[in-house]
């Protein structure tokens, strides 16, 4: 825990899941609660967060709990079913653990493991959500697609 670092950026670190990233077309990161103070899905722009899914980073505090709603409510927006989540309990902690899923799944994932996560949790959505299984092809020895050069315009 550093003092003055957003959970969302210690959690990032910890686990390998950036924020933004070229390669994989995220260019944005949208930090939002996933439960009103009365317990509900806030007042928020869902159909934008929708349609944004694939080029941002949308990280969800305070939403575990309401996990079937957010995905529902995604999914009705027009959210990819394939969709890359992460979720990430008592970041940066010795207690720290990373679940892997989908959009689709995620509300599986969250019944399987809910009676088990005690820590705060937070919820990662978008492409870089997959980001440790491109670490892992990498590892492997699969090499990564290069991009083509192009020649410097002074050169022809």
């Amino acid at each position: 825990v550093v003092p003055g670092i957003t959970s969302a950026l210690g959690a990032s670190a910890a686990c390998s899941l950036p924020l933004t990233h070229r390669t994989f077309g995220v260019t944005q990161v949208r930090f939002v609660v996933g439960q009103s103070k009365a317990k509900e899905l806030p007042d928020m722009d869902w159909g934008q967060i929708a349609r944004d899914a694939r080029k941002q980073t949308t990280v969800f505090f305070m939403g575990f709990k309401s996990v079937d709603s957010i995905c529902a409510r995604l999914k009705q927006e027009g959210c990819p079913n394939d969709l890359p989540v992460a979720v990430v309990e008592s970041a940066t902690t010795p207690q720290e653990r990373v679940f892997h899923s989908t959009v689709e799944d995620l509300p599986t994932l969250a019944k399987e493991h809910g009676d088990s996560v005690v820590g705060p949790v937070l919820m990662m959505l978008g492409p870089t959500a997959a980001f440790p299984a491109h670490i892992d092809k990498l590892m492997s020895g699969e090499r990564p697609t290069k991009r083509a050069r192009l020649g410097n315009a002074a050169e022809s």
